[in-house]
């Protein structure tokens, strides 16, 4: 059952954000295949040969899918016939409940990248990314990087090398920093008087997921309207919470099933606006009755009641998924 806030008068603004919340497609799992796929993974373990991770990629090879990831023959989902676990779905299992609101104002989109900064490369891994950069295979820089650091080090202790003053004093730091422990490194550094460079970079990690807050202040012009406040907050209360595994039969301690996810559509003038949102769980309801009074009417409603819903994308984006519209 669909609901709206403003009830009344629903038109009189057109923009529109739409939650919409569904169970994604999981496989079902039957015991006797569970115990065939641990029974022989603890025999391949225990032989040590990769017999049942070349089963799983010989079938996996078989499985065709089309342009969009999807596989074929209805998406069936088995390793084998000992380990069927069902088949899925790609087509959304609504709830059957939806709520409308408002568009609210500033609605904030913050994309984000993961870096690492400081990241030292020292000396080998400097000249190793030196040669990789003129055209060098990656191997073979590295190789060479190392013999010229073993080479260095070999010179010095053993007195062939002809370098003098600067070149000298280097030498000697490089060597004693390659010893265990800081303080030989630290004792040279400070007497010579000179510094291997640690040659520091930033490094991509990954992306972040996005997470995304939507405030909205509800004041009912009816009984009807209230009643519908009423049906809002329950409705996101109870999509945030999970169920509970085995739930009425005494095993409600054992685990939990995910919450569903929400498909957020957001339109003005039945025209999307801004970009899209991957498939969202709602991670936090806030809701604050009467902010601003402290009035209540005569059937226990309130006067006005603030709701702040915060989602947080399923999985992370990527270049394609941005030049798809998200």
């Amino acid at each position: 059952m669909p609901h709206y806030f403003p009830y009344d008068n629903r038109n009189d603004y057109p923009g529109k954000i739409t939650f919409r919340s569904f169970a994604p497609p999981v496989p079902e799992v039957n015991l006797p295949g569970i115990k065939n796929l641990f029974k022989d993974t603890i025999k391949a373990f225990k032989e040590g040969s990769g017999g049942l991770q070349d089963d799983f990629e010989k079938r996996a090879a078989g499985i065709k899918e089309d342009r969009f990831g999807r596989r074929s023959a209805a998406d069936q989902i088995d390793v084998g016939d000992k380990y069927q676990y069902g088949t899925r779905s790609n087509k959304r299992n609504y709830s059957g409940q939806r709520v409308t609101l408002y568009l609210p104002q500033a609605i904030t989109f913050a994309d984000q990248a993961d870096y690492e900064s400081n990241v030292q490369l020292g000396t080998l891994g400097a000249g190793a990314e030196a040669a990789i950069n003129r055209g060098q295979n990656a191997g073979a820089a590295l190789a060479t990087a190392v013999r010229q650091a073993q080479s260095t080090f070999t010179d010095l202790i053993y007195g062939n090398t002809g370098a003098a003053g600067e070149a000298a004093r280097f030498a000697a730091t490089r060597v004693a920093n390659a010893i265990p422990g800081q303080t030989i490194g630290n004792v040279t550094a400070s007497v010579l008087r000179t510094a291997v460079n640690p040659n520091k970079r930033t490094l991509f990690r990954g992306v972040n997921i996005r997470e995304f807050s939507f405030q909205f202040k509800m004041i009912a012009n009816s009984q009807r309207e209230a009643i519908e406040i009423d049906n809002i907050i329950r409705f996101f209360r109870t999509e945030l919470y999970p169920s509970v595994v085995g739930e009425g039969q005494g095993t409600e301690l054992i685990g939990y099933n995910f919450p569903n996810l929400f498909d957020i559509d957001m339109k003005y003038n039945n025209q999307p606006v801004a970009t899209k949102i991957k498939p969202v769980y709602l991670r936090n309801v806030t809701t604050t009755y009467n902010p601003s009074s402290m009035g209540w009417h005569a059937d226990g409603k309130p006067s006005e009641v603030d709701v702040t819903l915060a989602f947080v994308e399923e999985r992370t984006l990527n270049k394609g998924d941005v030049q798809r519209g998200f």
